[in-house]
């Protein structure tokens, strides 16, 4: 009995140092160097940003947002609420662009390249009470947002 005892804890020791051993193999297979795709991100609000939203229960923190170009704008959540980051376009100035943030992970990120008013909401909660505008690259807007 002894002997198979011993044969487990082998077992186990091994089984533990190959896991402790590919971890950091796995890991670097997951670099993300190379990538085309760094527009759009969900994160966990650790990232490099030129500016920060944050999320409240019913509102973002900034409202207005200006960035120079090829800025990258995070959106914080610090509610208990989910939240669904939208695209929008309230005026016929603003830009047509495509975003869709799911704020599940606590955060997420998108890089605007080109001057012009860029104007969001939040899915769940309505444009009429939950929505933001950036402006890049020294556009104005005059005028309130829907939910001002």
């Amino acid at each position: 009995m002894e002997r198979s005892d011993a044969i487990k804890m082998d077992r186990r020791t091994f089984l533990g140092s190959a896991v402790v051993l590919t971890t950091p193999l796995i890991a670097g297979c997951n670099d993300s160097e190379g990538s085309d795709s760094d527009d759009e991100s969900n994160g966990d609000g650790s990232g490099d940003a030129d500016a920060t939203i944050t999320i409240q229960a019913d509102a973002f923190d900034p409202q207005r947002v200006e960035v120079d170009e090829s800025a990258t704008v995070e959106w914080v959540d610090e509610s208990d609420t989910d939240h669904a980051i939208v695209s929008g376009r309230f005026r016929d100035e603003s830009e047509e662009w495509d975003l869709e943030l799911d704020i599940e992970s606590g955060s997420g990120a998108h890089s605007f390249d080109s001057a012009g008013i860029y104007e969001y909401h939040c899915n769940v909660h309505g444009a009429q009470s939950m929505c933001g505008v950036v402006l890049v690259g020294g556009a104005s807007m005059e005028g309130d947002l829907p939910c001002e």
